[in-house]
């Protein structure tokens, strides 16, 4: 689990990308696997899980986007929702 720094769903798919660059696919849906994944997983979007160890910053884009950016410079889409949330609640995990 800690080779696992961020999960991107496809429907009822998920592909897994790992600490060696491996995208692994996965037979489960987002949700699924993020309750087999455990508290160590966040869910920063719909179709996006991250390894929270793996955040490094929150960048706020044109147009009211946001995106975590992972300790390997990887940029995932981040939802408005959970960015008020980390915000508000004063949640930064890194």
């Amino acid at each position: 689990m800690n080779e696992i720094k961020w999960v991107a769903a496809k429907g009822k798919f998920c592909h897994v990308f790992t600490e060696n660059s491996s995208k692994l696919p996965y037979r489960k849906t987002l949700g699924e696997l993020h309750s087999e994944l455990g508290e160590n997983f966040i869910r920063i979007h719909k179709s996006y899980l991250i390894h929270k160890t793996k955040m490094q910053e929150i960048e706020i884009g044109k147009g009211g986007k946001y995106f975590v950016i992972l300790s390997s410079g990887e940029k995932i889409p981040l939802s408005r929702k959970v960015y008020k949330e980390l915000i508000t609640k004063n949640k930064f995990i890194f």
